[in-house]
């Protein structure tokens, strides 16, 4: 009898704690899915094991599809000037240990193929003796900032050839450039 009794008092123990951990995460999991970044983060071998739905709208993955496969086959993002693949974000956190940014001027690779400018950063993620169990991801669309930055580029290019320049007509082939 008293086996039995201890082992009720266990199970519900454990019921309660099964309870509290899906409590937890459906906690996380609803707090990753109001950030207004895309988040994705990784298992120690560099499998997806969490994606928000941003980060699903992104890259073209839909969250459960996407738990399990390689972060790489995700996540393809290449630089914008050469197209060549700016793979190795994963090894590159491991060899550091700690945070690092996505390569300037990088292009996601949606699944459709779609092309868009991202930015963002890759962290470690730790366990309590600090050994790395994975990746965690935080990106984002960074076309309207790349939108600005060519406009002022624009803007201030005009500026000069106008400021340089004596008469509308000398300035005219600077300014087309520049446009």
């Amino acid at each position: 009898l008293p086996m039995f009794v201890l082992l009720l008092w266990t199970s519900g123990r454990l019921k309660r704690s099964w309870t509290l951990v899906k409590k937890q995460e459906e906690w996380l999991a609803a707090t990753l899915a109001s950030v207004g970044d895309a988040v994705i983060a990784t298992d120690h071998k560099g499998c997806v094991a969490f994606m928000n739905p941003l980060a699903g709208y992104l890259t073209g993955w839909e969250p459960k599809e996407a738990k399990g496969t390689a972060l790489e086959d995700v996540f393809k993002i290449v630089h914008e000037d050469t197209c060549r693949p700016v793979g190795g974000i994963l090894a590159a956190v491991m060899r550091a240990g700690e945070p690092i940014a996505l390569a300037k001027r990088a292009l996601l690779m949606a699944r459709d193929g779609t092309e868009l400018p991202v930015e963002g950063s890759g962290a470690p993620i730790k366990d309590r003796r600090g050994a790395v169990t994975g990746l965690v991801l935080a990106f984002r669309d960074d076309s309207t900032r790349r939108r600005m930055e060519k406009r002022q580029a624009a803007q201030l290019a005009v500026s000069l050839a106008l400021m340089d320049s004596d008469r509308l007509e000398n300035a005219a082939p600077r300014l087309l450039q520049a446009v």
